[in-house]
């Protein structure tokens, strides 16, 4: 029978290799989306990824990488925007929050 002593150590290994497992999970999930992100053709298609990652997934990436997708995110939709602007040359006028354009 293993000592108490035996038994921590089993443990401890046991946590560390899970530790070690959700870490390269959540650096796995992260590189998945930031790559995902990047191939976004457009606003649309960016926002229909980014609803994929749900408060389920978010719980899965640790802070740093749920950072970096954010980061990735925000850097695409900068991008996509830019080439929005210069492909309607800046010309696109804003959308009135009221329906035909009535005041």
């Amino acid at each position: 029978m293993p000592s108490d002593d035996e038994v921590g150590q089993q443990d401890a290994e046991a946590l560390a290799r899970q530790e070690t497992e959700r870490v390269g999970r959540s650096a796995e999930l992260a590189a998945q989306y930031t790559a995902c992100f990047g191939l976004a053709t457009g606003v649309a298609d960016l926002e229909r990824m980014a609803r994929e990652l749900t408060p389920k997934v978010k719980g899965e990436l640790q802070a740093k990488d749920l950072a970096h997708v954010r980061k990735a995110y925000a850097t695409r939709l900068g991008q996509l925007k830019a080439e929005d602007a210069a492909t309607h040359g800046g010309n696109v006028q804003a959308e009135s929050p009221v329906p035909n354009r009535a005041a």
